[in-house]
C-alpha cells in the first residue's frame, strides 16, 4: 500500500517537471507537420472538386483520419502532463477535452490498481512498459488505411491509363508526405511514451533524490534541470 500511496505522490509532483514540457509539448516538428498535414488537406479537398477526381477526396479523408487519431490519442495520453498554456495551436481542442490526470485514471481504473498494488519496481516498470507497447497500435486509424488501400489503386490505375498527366508527379510528392503523417507519428509517439515512463521509474527508484535526477537530466539533450516544487 505504501508503494501506491508513493506512486501517487510522486505522479502529483511529476505534472510540473520541465523535462515533459521540452520533450513533449514542445514538439515543434510535430506541430509543423500539423499544420502541413491540414494544408495538404485542403488542397486534396480542393483537387477533388477542381479535377473531379475521387482518389483526391478519398486521400484527404485518409489523412484526416490518421491526424485525428494521433493527436486524440495523444491528448488521452499526455493531458495531465502537458499545461493548456503551452498549446497554441490545439488550444481550441483542450478546452473542449476533459483531462484526465494519471493519478485518477490510477484510482478509478482497479486494474491498474491492483497492478500496482504490493508489487516491486520491476513488475510495475514490466507492466508499464506492457502497456505503452501494446496501446502503440492504436496510433494508427483501420478506417485510415482502408481508405488508403483503395485511393492507392485508383491512384495506380490512373497513371497506368494516362502516363502523361499530372498524377505521376503528385504520387511522387504524395508518398514521403504521407509515410510521414503516416509512419512517424506512430513511432514518435510510441518512442516517447516509452522514454517517459522510463524516465518516470528512474526518479521512482531513486526515491527523489535529487543528485541522481540531475545527471539523468544531464544525460538527455536539450533537457534542462528540474522545477522544484517548494510546497
Amino acid at each position: 500500500m505504501e508503494n501506491l500511496c508513493y506512486l501517487y505522490d510522486l505522479l502529483d509532483k511529476f505534472n510540473y517537471w520541465h523535462f515533459l514540457k521540452e520533450t513533449v509539448c514542445k514538439n515543434n516538428f510535430r506541430k509543423a507537420m500539423f499544420l502541413i498535414s491540414w494544408i495538404f488537406i485542403i488542397l486534396l479537398g480542393y483537387l477533388s472538386l477542381t479535377v473531379n477526381e475521387a482518389i483526391f477526396l478519398l486521400l484527404g479523408l485518409a489523412m484526416f483520419f490518421q491526424i485525428y487519431t494521433v493527436f486524440h490519442t495523444m491528448d488521452r495520453d499526455y493531458a495531465s502532463l502537458i499545461p493548456l498554456k503551452n498549446h497554441k495551436l490545439l488550444n481550441h481542442h483542450y478546452r473542449s477535452l476533459r483531462l484526465y490526470s494519471i493519478k485518477k485514471i490510477l484510482q478509478q481504473d482497479r486494474v491498474y490498481e491492483k497492478n500496482f498494488l504490493n508489487k516491486s519496481l520491476a513488475e510495475c516498470e514490466a507492466f508499464l512498459l506492457l502497456e505503452a507497447n501494446s496501446s502503440a497500435s492504436y496510433y494508427k486509424n483501420p478506417i485510415a488505411g482502408v481508405i488508403l488501400v483503395i485511393a492507392t489503386i485508383i491512384l495506380g490505375n490512373a497513371i497506368w491509363e494516362s502516363i502523361n498527366k499530372m498524377h505521376i508527379l503528385f504520387f511522387y510528392f504524395l508518398t514521403p508526405m504521407y509515410l510521414l503523417i503516416w509512419v512517424l507519428p506512430t513511432f514518435e509517439s510510441r518512442y516517447q511514451k516509452v522514454r517517459t515512463i522510463k524516465f518516470f521509474l528512474y526518479i521512482f527508484n531513486s526515491e527523489l533524490e535529487y543528485k541522481e535526477i540531475d545527471s539523468i537530466g544531464r544525460s538527455i539533450p536539450n533537457c534542462k534541470e528540474p522545477a522544484h516544487n517548494s510546497n
